[in-house]
């Protein structure tokens, strides 16, 4: 069990990888506004899909580590996704643990919805939002460029340009906003911690006077 004040330093930890990450796909963005290329326009994509690939599973693991710490219960399915596990039978009738195959869709879904539920915070991804809408479309030109079937699917329009840098901004804004949360839900806690270790000194102070 980890304490309060090494929770702190992981979210602190968190968001600044948050941070660098976004940065690093920050500077593939203005290297695509700054001369169109086609590989920057690629290159852009992939940065984001793997940064936030990346920032998905660390957060997993963290949101874990909060719900001990925030007394939540989670359910044995919900740990065993944050985990990224499944678990079968091998040919000697003996449970295995195996890497899961999720979606990229559903595994931010319920990534980001686990980790607003363990750091008390009020965040839903709305379906019919224009910001779902773009990473939907960006999550389609990813996947056309991660197995094209012809020179074609390597193009990206700028219409499409356009739904990758939405879902860029939606996605960094909302982790962040998360983390924010998180931080001062950790500060309350330790604040009171703080005040209950303070009446427990005075109290063992007055009772060593009266001994």
């Amino acid at each position: 069990m980890i304490s309060l004040r090494e929770s702190k330093i992981i979210i602190y930890d968190l968001l600044d990888i948050v941070k660098v990450a976004g940065a690093d796909i920050s500077l593939s963005l203005k290297m695509v506004k700054k001369n169109q290329k086609q590989f920057w326009r690629r290159t852009f994509i992939r940065s984001l899909f793997a940064g936030i690939e990346g920032i998905n599973h660390r957060i997993n693991n963290v949101s874990i580590l909060l719900a001990n710490i925030q007394k939540i219960k989670l359910s044995h399915a919900e740990i065993a996704m944050l985990k990224e596990e499944t678990y079968a039978l091998n040919e000697k009738g003996e449970a295995i643990s195996t890497k899961s195959k999720l979606r990229t869709k559903d595994n931010l879904c319920f990534t980001l919805k686990t980790f607003a539920h363990v750091s008390n915070t009020m965040f839903k991804i709305e379906k019919n939002s224009k910001e779902w809408s773009s990473f939907n479309e960006a999550l389609k030109i990813r996947d056309r460029l991660t197995h094209p079937k012809s020179t074609n699917d390597l193009i990206i329009s700028d219409v499409e340009l356009e739904a990758v840098e939405k879902t860029f901004m939606w996605y960094f804004a909302s982790i962040i906003a998360i983390l924010n949360s998180a931080k001062k839900s950790l500060e309350t806690l330790l604040a009171n911690d703080a005040k209950e270790n303070k009446k427990k000194r005075q109290s063992n102070k007055t009772n060593s006077a009266d001994r």
